[in-house]
């Protein structure tokens, strides 16, 4: 698991395809690949199911095209003979294509495959890229992997290509209905991942600031791109777009659409860009016209773009891992040429990147193209005065985490705590029950690290989730215990403020975990937990595309509060997009496997068109399968979310569907150090976010072959894929 989140956080960071079969399908994720057994020889890609298909290592998910973009014409490769492919990128004065280059060769290396590349210079010279495109065919390939600055004009070669057994692999995209039918697709999300990175500039500023947006060169890319952040400023009515200016993609027509642009609009304060060369051009002109002060986004994760992220030459990127991709996509590629491929869009890596977690890249010059200008270390800590002079952007996160972003004003405590830097620590974890071994996994995350780190920890719970008054009665009472900090996540975040405010009056540090509340009814000193609604959403997006958009719908809540709310919100929130997702009956439960099993008996017996049930948790689902298979509807898909063991076994035994894996014991190793932060003066404030992962059949061995990382353990032995 360690290897895993290292993909998350060091080259995966804790995220648009379309309609997919109404047969089990793999997920869009944020972890590294796996599938329950190895995939069958297929005759032809049509016949390939991609539920049997084990991703290459280093992708996240994989998706169907949209109907008509999937080519299913035969390939003239034949298994066993040796084998060439182009590699075609729209220019090579990108270092971004030449480090997907990178990726593609080393694995070719690995597979003794040769590999070529074609690419004009510049990335606005279309024609040669088309010329280039139209010869490549009588070059004896077997394979192109083509990325292209314009869909359009390459998709009749493309399907020259196609139509003479050329097998076609799109790079560095999520196109999800190219113009013309291709064998695959790999690359990043492109509108989700700068959707993110847009939440968390929006947030950086409150959601208030003047914006400026460079653009790329007309196509799929700009739109995808741009229409990410846009997205997400459309939450905040503050977020202005003062001006909008088109660029080539490169850091010469950055810079003068940038100094252009501020000498127009000094108001501008924040902008946005398409790529990381057109950020590296903006943040030049910035400079150059003594405007330090604005915060400038860019889009890639160029080794030069890392760099000055690093130096503090201009604000974030979204990283989107680009020697990983081309590693994928010489994979796919294969899987393709030897009949293994289930057709399809293949997710690889998307991490906002800034100043607190970009040394966990740069220090990895393996991975990056080219090699950074001289050694960085890898990150094991850091130090600021104290919690309130600390700027977020100093800050080095926790092992295991995924970012930072400030709480909501008024959220942040800024008291003292009492505790001195270099006493001896105790700390209590208070989750709200004993019954659910989530929590127990996250107290075996924090136990893990408290001893690693000699720090003395105990647990105070309730044995019940219903039964918050115990829960509340033993927060008042650990307040006299002596203890310096408290890890606490409560079902009722209401009744628990007024106690909490008392514990962070009498100087003890309070790190709510579990949550990504960003406005607790009281100040507290640190959030930490997975974003609910962001992974739900996401959860419901693949359950949506798994029934092609239609399904008669049954939810399962869990008791009314903060957890539930985001949870089914963010279910809800991805239905919404289509008509047909059509929510038929919903239920409360308190959390736990009986009530799920009851609700479900009820709901299903009442409305038995239902045939899709999502869930507020795990335990809960873990119930719903139950009462569906006594109730004979093994056909209903079923949703939960945690990452729970038994959970994990049930999908890999087919039981259940698909769950938003939260990695409970790492957020509980997260917990405990940024508790020993904010003891020690070093916690800047904020929500310390951890990884979620939508976990279906295709990729659960990934984490039960890890038991290590699970409370409790397996009930078998599980191999790594």
């Amino acid at each position: 698991m360690r290897k895993l989140l290292s993909i998350l956080l060091a080259i995966a960071f804790i995220l648009s395809a379309c309609t997919t079969p109404a047969t089990q399908a793999p997920p869009v994720s944020t972890t590294a690949p796996a599938a329950a057994t190895e995939p069958p020889a297929a005759p032809t890609q049509a016949e390939a199911p991609a539920g049997e298909y084990v991703l290459p290592e280093g992708a996240v998910s994989i998706m169907p095209l949209e109907a008509g973009s999937q080519s299913t014409a035969p390939v003239a490769y034949k298994p066993g003979a040796p084998v060439r492919i182009a590699y075609m990128p729209p220019a090579t004065e990108f270092n971004y294509y030449m480090a997907i280059g990178e990726g593609i060769k080393t694995k070719a290396a690995e597979l003794g495959v040769e590999t070529f590349m074609l690419a004009p210079q510049s990335g606005s010279d279309i024609a040669t890229q088309m010329k280039m495109l139209q010869d490549v065919t009588t070059q004896g390939v077997d394979a192109i992997i083509l990325s292209t600055h314009d869909e359009n004009a390459a998709a009749p070669l493309v399907k020259q290509a196609i139509d003479k057994g050329i097998a076609v692999v799109i790079v560095n995209s999520d196109i999800a209905s190219f113009p013309t039918p291709v064998n695959a697709v790999v690359g990043y999300g492109q509108r989700k991942g700068t959707k993110n990175l847009g939440e968390y500039a929006a947030k950086m500023v409150n959601g208030k600031a003047n914006v400026g947006v460079l653009e790329g060169l007309p196509g799929y890319h700009s739109t995808e791109r741009i229409g990410g952040f846009l997205d997400a400023f459309k939450n905040y009515p503050d977020m202005k777009i003062i001006a909008t200016l088109p660029t080539e993609w490169n850091v010469e027509t950055g810079n003068k659409a940038m100094m252009d642009m501020i000498q127009a609009h000094p108001e501008i304060n924040l902008v946005v860009a398409a790529n990381d060369y057109i950020a590296i051009g903006a943040a030049k002109a910035a400079e150059a016209l003594g405007r330090k002060d604005i915060l400038i986004f860019g889009n890639d994760g160029d080794t030069t773009g890392l760099e000055d992220i690093a130096a503090g030459r201009w604000t974030a990127t979204q990283n989107t891992t680009p020697f990983v991709m081309g590693k994928v996509a010489l994979m796919v590629a294969m899987d393709v040429l030897n009949g293994k491929f289930p057709g399809g869009w293949v997710e690889t890596p998307s991490i906002t990147t800034d100043k607190n977690n970009v040394l966990s890249f740069l220090c990895h010059p393996e991975e990056l193209y080219p090699k950074p200008s001289k050694e960085y270390a890898c990150p094991e800590g850091g130090a600021a005065p104290t919690t309130t002079e600390a700027p977020t952007s100093e800050y080095v996160l926790p092992e295991g985490a995924v970012s930072i972003v400030p709480l909501e004003a008024g959220s942040q405590s800024t008291a003292p705590v009492a505790y001195k830097p270099g006493a001896p620590v105790r700390i209590a974890y208070m989750p709200p029950a004993t019954e659910f071994n989530y929590y127990m996994a996250i107290g075996e995350g924090i136990k893990t690290k408290a001893a690693e780190l000699g720090v003395e920890t105990f647990m105070l719970a309730p044995q019940s989730g219903s039964d918050i008054a115990t829960q509340m009665k033993m927060l008042q009472d650990v307040t006299t215990q002596g203890v310096d900090a408290i890890i606490l996540s409560t079902h009722d975040e209401n009744a628990a403020a007024p106690l909490v405010k008392q514990a962070i009056d009498k100087g003890i540090a309070v790190v709510i975990v579990n949550s990504d509340i960003a406005s607790f009814p009281t100040p507290v000193n640190a959030v930490v937990g997975y974003g609910q609604r962001k992974g739900t959403k996401n959860l419901g997006e693949y359950a949506a595309k798994m029934v092609n958009g239609k399904a008669n719908v049954g939810v399962l809540e869990g008791l009314p509060g903060y957890h539930s709310t985001e949870r089914i919100g963010g279910f809800l929130d991805a239905f919404k997009n289509y008509p047909d997702m059509k929510i038929i009956a919903t239920l409360p439960t308190e959390w736990n496997v009986e009530t799920g099993n009851k609700a479900m008996m009820d709901m299903i017996q009442a409305h038995p068109e239902i045939n899709l049930v999502v869930a507020a948790n795990d335990y809960i689902a873990i119930g719903a399968a139950k009462a569906a298979e006594a109730l004979g509807r093994k056909d209903i898909l079923i949703f939960g979310n945690d990452g729970d063991t038994t959970g994990l076994e049930d999908i890999a035994a087919g039981r259940w569907t698909a769950t938003q894996n939260t990695t409970p014991f790492v957020m509980g190793k997260v917990a405990l150090m940024v508790a020993m932060d904010v003891l020690n003066g070093k916690f800047p404030g904020g929500w310390v976010e951890t990884p979620s992962i939508t976990t279906d059949k295709n990729n659960v061995l990934s984490f039960l072959c890890h038991p290590e990382e699970l409370y409790p353990k397996p009930s078998m032995v599980y191999t790594c894929p």
